[in-house]
């Protein structure tokens, strides 16, 4: 071959390479599960001596790689759980008013999110 042909080769080599690496790269990259990111926020009211008091329970972030509603209705359950079996719920009579779950595609997200109820502003 003369190096003129020699030179397109090596160019067409190269070239094939960078497709092939750019489709392994998107391959990997659908691949890979995307994480996500839910919390549970209960609101809840507790008979304090003579008062009533709203407040909420807020649960930790849970990381899981898939979320459906299966998966969701079991950590709601398990937070609701944890309440009503919790020794302030039982010593007030605690009531779930409302439920909320609340997922992201990232945890920053979910934590700001998260922060929003548990961060006093005044």
């Amino acid at each position: 071959m003369t190096p003129h042909i020699d030179s397109l080769m090596t160019q067409i080599k190269a070239n094939q390479k960078v497709q092939f690496d750019e489709i392994d790269r998107k391959l990997e990259e659908h691949s890979k599960p995307k994480m996500q990111y839910l919390f549970v926020k209960l609101s809840v009211m507790e008979n304090r001596i003579s008062q009533m008091q709203e407040s909420n329970i807020i649960s930790p972030i849970q990381e899981l790689d898939r979320i459906d509603d299966e998966i969701k209705a079991r950590l709601e359950d398990q937070v609701i759980s944890e309440y009503l079996n919790s020794p302030s719920a039982k010593v007030y009579q605690g009531k779930i008013l409302q439920k909320e779950t609340f997922v992201f595609s990232s945890y920053t997200e979910a934590s700001e999110k998260r922060k929003s109820f548990l961060i006093s502003k005044n």
